[in-house]
């Protein structure tokens, strides 16, 4: 097996290169996929509890000063959902690309719910209707972005067995 540095480094670069490059060429919104939460799904999963709340508090600070106008909301949240799925990785063997893909899809569901939650606390209430269209995308693709990000880091970390 090979140090997984160069392998973080480089699936780092291209999540960031992805949301902030790529991504708003197509779409309108940049919320309609989240490199950076299936950056974490696929570091969390990977790192166990420590690299979860770790990378998770630098992408969700990350995703505040790029992409809202209020700091906190996405770093709260990104730090729960890695801390949640480093501690589901500590108590299970997850292998495979199945598993990577569900849980970005219940990562986006909770990161959602929580910045919606804290938005709706501290700012104004959003109508739900909204909301919806824009977290549906999001569910329904960052997945399939976290299975190619897992993939990705697999071979350059040179792994055999995921």
């Amino acid at each position: 097996m090979r140090k997984p540095y160069f392998a973080i480094v480089v699936v780092f670069a291209l999540a960031l290169g992805l949301q902030l490059l790529l991504f708003p060429l197509f779409t309108r919104n940049l919320n309609s996929v989240n490199a950076f939460l299936a950056l974490l799904v696929v570091m969390a999963l990977r790192y166990k509890k420590l690299g979860g709340v770790i990378c998770g508090a630098a992408l969700g600070g990350l995703s505040d000063i790029l992409f809202m106008q209020h700091l906190g909301y996405h770093g709260i949240a990104f730090t729960i959902v890695g801390y949640l799925l480093g501690l589901i990785s500590n108590k299970m063997v997850i292998r495979g690309l199945g598993p990577v893909f569900l849980f970005t899809l219940l990562a986006c569901l909770l990161e959602a719910g929580m910045v919606t939650l804290l938005y709706t606390l501290f700012e104004h209430a959003l109508p739900w209707s909204a909301l919806w269209p824009p977290i549906a995308v999001s569910c329904a693709l960052t997945p399939f972005l976290a299975v190619g990000l897992q993939f990705v880091h697999v071979k350059l970390a040179g792994e055999i067995s995921q």
